[in-house]
Parts: C-alpha cells; structure tokens; sequence
C-alpha cells in the first residue's frame, strides 16, 4: 500500500489498538463477567462518537434514517455488536488470544459464501479455492490435531470464535442493503447506539457491574477498549478510506492478528502450537485468495467496506 506518512500513522492508530484489544479482552475478564465487558466498552465507544459528532458540529439523520429502516438497523446491531463481542469475550475465557484473533479474521470466507447464497454474487474459482482453503485452516486450528470434543476448552472456544466470524459476515451482507440508501457514517453511528443498547439486557442479566467497584486496570482497560479501539479505530478507519479505495485499505486488517499474536506471546506468554501456524497460514492464504478473486470478478465490498471497519474494534 502506498500513501503518504499521515495515512501510515491513522492506520497504525486502529490496527494497533485493534490488535491489542484482544489482550486488553483478555485481561478485563479476570475481574468483569463477558456481558458487562462488551457493554461498558461500546457505552463509552458510542459516547466517544457522540461527542466527536457535537464537537465537529456534524448533524446526522440518525432518526430518520431509523424510522426508515428500523428492522434492519436491529438486525445489523445485533449481528455486529451482541452477538459477535459476547462470543469473542466467552472464546477468549476458553482458548488463547492466538485462536481467537486468528479465526475472527476468517470472516471474509463466511461473507463470500452468504454472498453466494443469499445474495447470489458470482464466485470465481479462485475464491471458491480461497474458501475451500481457509476452511480447511479454520478445521485445523479448532481441532488442533484431534477431534471434534465439546468437552475440551479450546474446541468450544474456537468454535465461539468461528460462529463470531460468521455473526460480522451476516452483518456486512446486511450492511450492503443498509448502504444502498443510508451514508456509512451514520450507519455505523445508528448500529453502535442499538448495539451497545442491545447489550445492556445481557449484562442486566449477568449482574450488572458497577464502575465505583471497578479496580484501576479495569478503568483503564474499558476505556482503552472503548476510546482508543470502539471510538477512535473507527474514526481513523473512515479518514482512510477517504484517501484510499477500500480494495487497497482492506489487506491493513491482516495485521490486526498479526498484533495480537505478538503481544499474546509477548505478555500473556502464550505459544503457539504447530496446528496453529498452518492454520493461520490456510486462513490467510484463503482470504487472500478470496479477495484477489473478488478483484477480478469486480467490485464486490467496496460498498460495505466504511461500516466493516467497525467490526474490528
């Protein structure tokens, strides 16, 4: 990817946090329960959008834009912010960081498929093989050698992990509907109001956690989660893709694993194991594949592109 030194430096300002939210995740669930963490973390990422559009003076049809489309936005919220962040924060409780950052990253396979299927969008062979080989990646780091036994911890986090990445991939396809009619911004300003609003139920029912009894590294990781990864990523992600195409913003995501397995092995100690590096090398291969694919098929997520970024906080 070319462009200049400030594209560089907003890119490292969302891929980097991006990468660590997962040990930040990881971390906050020594002390907070995963509702509460999911909750409290959009709360202040939402308020942090909030202000952002006070202080620029901005003036988004949020309500008409929600009485218009209500059922969607719902359903968008649903699929990108509850159940995706409850599934990552439950994964991250039963496997590592390294399976659960690696197998979230799959979820370009899922969308080529709900593409295919509900949308029918043309798939090449080459991105048929891109998904037919990350699938295959997604197997090997999930069963990590052995079988399919939901009584192992990593299996059924893994399988959390996965059912996240199919849970953002319902959400882009949504999205591309939304799209249609809706400016990205105020799309992903309206999905993250009703999915921090969503989860509030969740963490209603898990015992509501009160901030005054928080320690000071709970503090700190909510609204390291909240301003610098909910917040800030997104914003940051919007101003490149105001100077890039998405096509050339897209493979920055890659890194975002890429972080989190580094700062795993780095703080968290973590190793990875032999299954999980061909694993990741097929999933990464595989959505590689996939995109190049989708490239020479023409555009395909450049309209959906704005909003994906939000998944990644």
């Amino acid at each position: 990817m070319t462009g200049s030194p400030r594209i560089w430096l907003l890119a490292a300002s969302a891929i980097l946090p991006w990468g660590a939210s997962f040990i930040a995740n990881k971390l906050a669930l020594r002390e907070l329960g995963p509702a509460n963490l999911s909750f409290y973390d959009w709360l202040v990422g939402t308020a942090f959008l909030c202000v952002y559009v006070v202080v620029t003076r901005r003036r988004p049809p949020i309500w008409e834009t929600l009485r218009r489309q209500p059922l969607i936005f719902v359903a968008m919220a649903l699929f990108l912010i509850p159940i995706p962040y409850l599934l990552q924060n439950f994964a991250l409780q039963r496997t590592t960081v390294i399976n659960v950052s690696i197998l979230l990253d799959s979820d370009p396979v899922f969308l080529v498929l709900l593409g295919a299927l509900l949308l029918r969008e043309h798939v090449t062979w080459i991105q048929a093989a891109g998904v037919a080989t990350a699938l295959i990646g997604t197997a090997v780091i999930t069963l990590n050698g052995g079988s399919i036994d939901l009584t192992s911890s990593d299996v059924v986090g893994s399988l959390m992990a996965l059912c996240a990445a199919l849970s953002l991939s319902v959400y882009s396809i949504l999205a591309k509907v939304a799209l249609r009619q809706n400016r990205a911004f105020v799309t992903a300003l309206l999905t993250a109001g009703l999915g921090t609003a969503l989860l509030l139920l969740p963490a209603w029912a898990e015992g509501l956690s009160w901030p005054g009894n928080w320690s000071a590294s709970i503090w700190l990781a909510i609204l390291f989660l909240g301003i610098a990864c909910s917040g800030w990523g997104v914003l940051a992600w919007f101003r490149i893709l105001n100077e890039l195409d998405a096509s050339r913003a897209a493979p920055l995501v890659f890194f975002i694993p890429l972080v989190a397995v580094t700062l795993s092995i780095l703080f968290l100690k973590e190793q990875p194991t032999i299954h999980t590096l061909v694993g990741a090398a097929l999933i990464f291969g595989g959505v590689v594949m996939g995109e190049r694919g989708a490239r020479n098929n023409g555009p395909r997520r450049t309209d959906v592109e704005p909003v994906q970024s939000v998944e990644r906080a």
